[in-house]
């Protein structure tokens, strides 16, 4: 079988019993994991009542052993105010507004190459000018988003 990363074509060898059936039923722990999950094996499926300690929530928001109370304590916002999101609700995330327009403030790492840098401006550029939002220059606020160089899509919530 062939497969992508990163855009390269690699050999994969994977052995998947179609059949395969969770035996571990989760319904009788005491700990509550929320988006967490429980731990799993290479077919997660849950394997103990513990929760997980690292990997993805929706697919593109990264947790680690650093940042799952934040985001237990994200989670646990009732369902009903989830559901309505955010913006419905008013609730400010970013604070910093001058004349309507929302800034937000963002510093780029010094190994971000050349061309990732340019592609990055062009971006938050082009969010500007058809948005409200204005990406600035970090300078000493304490709430800002961090672009790193790496590979994927996605990002941390935060760090407490």
């Amino acid at each position: 079988m062939i497969g992508q990363h990163n855009g390269n074509r690699l050999p994969i060898d994977i052995s998947v019993n179609q059949d395969q059936q969770c035996s571990f039923n989760t319904t009788e722990c005491t700990d509550d994991c929320g988006p967490l999950g429980h731990q799993t094996d290479e077919w997660d499926c849950p394997i103990s009542c513990e929760c997980k300690s690292s990997g993805f929530i929706e697919g593109d928001i990264k947790f680690d052993k650093q940042n799952i109370q934040l985001i237990k304590k994200a989670y646990g916002i009732p369902s009903t105010i989830k559901a309505r999101g955010a913006t419905s609700l008013n609730i400010d995330l970013w604070t910093n507004r001058v004349n309507g327009r929302v800034k937000v403030p963002f510093v780029m790492r010094n190994d971000t190459s050349n061309k990732s840098e340019t592609a990055i401006y062009e971006a938050v550029a082009a969010i500007s000018g058809s948005t409200c939002i204005d990406f600035i220059n970090r300078t000493t606020e304490v709430d800002f988003i961090e672009v790193i160089p790496g590979t994927g899509c996605w990002s941390y919530v935060g760090i407490e």
